[in-house]
């Protein structure tokens, strides 16, 4: 894409993102749940959510001044920097 802010395409992209991910929420009658997360959890949820927007601002922008065939392998290597996250389970939960 060229001639589109790089800040509005991360809105736009994000947005998406957000209306999907809350239909998924409401469509499997999960929203009530949100109200017993904790506040750690809560943090735990927000913080890696700042860093992946800050993380798609940064990305989106370096393609804009930079090749893409230079760029994309240094946003791959992030993969390397990631830390796992605290004991979770993806699985339901336990009865």
């Amino acid at each position: 894409m060229t001639g589109v802010n790089s800040n509005l395409a991360t809105a736009v992209r994000t947005a998406a993102v957000l209306v999907f991910a809350w239909g998924v929420v409401i469509a499997t009658g999960q929203a009530a749940g949100r109200g017993s997360l904790s506040r750690r959890t809560w943090l735990y949820l927000v913080l890696p959510g700042l860093a992946t927007g800050l993380s798609w601002l940064c990305y989106f922008r370096a393609l804009q001044l930079g090749e893409a065939s230079k760029v994309a392998p240094i946003g791959k290597l992030s993969v390397v920097f990631v830390r796992p996250s605290p004991p979770c389970s993806w699985a339901s939960p336990s009865p």
